[in-house]
């Protein structure tokens, strides 16, 4: 019970924070342009919102896999809370993943001039990815075992593109 209240409470906090993300969004494209620094840091800030919520992602099935062969109970046990969790927030960790997506994008977009080189390539191609991957997702509520290896696959196409990107 005490599990499931806190991804409530920690979903519901990240919803509040895909309404900011998406006011920003509007703000920002019916305001007048705003200064090279606040666009600055409100990159940085999606920069690093997409990395932490791009390493949050995996982690439960990661754990999932390792959490029934420890042999510390304590350990195991913690392990298996922080999975509860991170499942339970893990589709509205991946909205909000795709709204600092579009955010980063849209700044991109307004603030820098476009040159056609790799990173711009690699955020296309991330783009076009995404879309299939949260169509799979979307299917997944309903009959998970069906489109598990879709989404998985389009989900690992995904991060190897998002990490081609990162070091681009």
């Amino acid at each position: 019970m005490f599990i499931n209240n806190i991804s409530k409470i920690l979903e519901g906090l990240i919803y509040i924070l895909l309404g900011v993300v998406v006011s920003t969004i509007i703000i920002l494209l019916f305001s007048p342009l705003l200064s090279n620094d606040f666009a600055e840091g409100l990159e940085d800030f999606t920069e690093v919102s997409i990395f932490a919520i791009f390493l949050l992602q995996p982690i439960p099935s990661l754990l999932k896999k390792y959490v029934n062969s420890l042999n510390y109970s304590d350990l195991r046990q913690f392990l298996y809370k922080s999975l509860c969790v991170l499942k339970n927030i893990h589709i509205a960790l991946g909205i909000l993943f795709i709204g600092l997506r579009i955010l980063h994008v849209e700044i991109n977009l307004l603030f820098d001039s476009i040159e056609w080189d790799m990173e711009t390539i690699t955020s296309i191609l991330l783009s076009i990815i995404l879309i299939p991957t949260i169509i799979y997702g979307i299917l997944r509520i309903k009959d998970s075992e069906k489109y598990r290896k879709p989404h998985r696959l389009f989900l690992v196409l995904t991060y190897l593109i998002f990490i081609f990107h990162l070091f681009d």
